[in-house]
């Protein structure tokens, strides 16, 4: 079966007790192991997260110019998303990750719902999803793909991916007022 048409996986997800917990909530592709860099927050289930460039090591394929035949190993560190310049969008966390703790991330490719604290600014279908100033939360700011204009395309790097299904409990909705459907598509 081809990746892009698996329907809803079955990931055991834990708690931030360490509780195995039923994961149903994403239409995932894979998931990326990913550590959190946060110094003292927990990153939560539906939280944007961002590659934390600092302290993520990426394996290079020159390793031999480093005078060893090993190369680094990869170690992927995510922070939750704080700003609306945030950039290096990685995707959705599907577990609570303790600080230095190890947990899945949904990345690019993924269905899933996202925190939204605030209701966004658009709410329409295709909008580009980015960062806001509430931790691990994302808005909306700019509406759906307007590619001819200044306001349809955010800054580079600073897109979590498009909005699918607008927050809300009407028709047509994702059900709830905090959380914004979305597929993946950091950019």
């Amino acid at each position: 079966m081809s990746a892009a048409m698996r329907f809803e996986q079955m990931y055991l997800i834990k708690d931030a007790a360490g509780n195995l917990l039923w994961q149903g909530a994403a239409l995932i592709l894979n998931a990326i192991e990913a550590t959190s860099a946060e110094a003292s927050n927990t990153v939560g289930v539906g939280e944007a997260v961002r590659l934390d460039n600092t302290t993520s090591v990426i394996p290079r394929w020159d390793y031999a110019n480093t005078g060893t035949d090993v190369p680094a190993p990869g170690v992927v560190k995510v922070l939750r998303v704080s700003a609306a310049a945030n950039t290096g969008f990685i995707g959705v966390a599907l577990e609570p990750i303790a600080p230095g703790k190890q947990g899945r991330i949904a990345p690019v490719g993924t269905i899933t719902c996202v925190k939204c604290i605030n209701p966004p600014t658009s709410n329409t279908l295709g909008a580009a999803i980015t960062g806001s100033a509430t931790a691990g939360s994302v808005d909306a700011p700019l509406a759906a793909n307007a590619v001819s204009t200044a306001t349809g395309i955010p800054a580079g790097g600073t897109m979590l991916g498009r909005v699918i299904q607008a927050a809300g409990t009407s028709a047509n909705q994702t059900g709830s007022l905090t959380q914004l459907g979305v597929l993946v598509v950091p950019a």
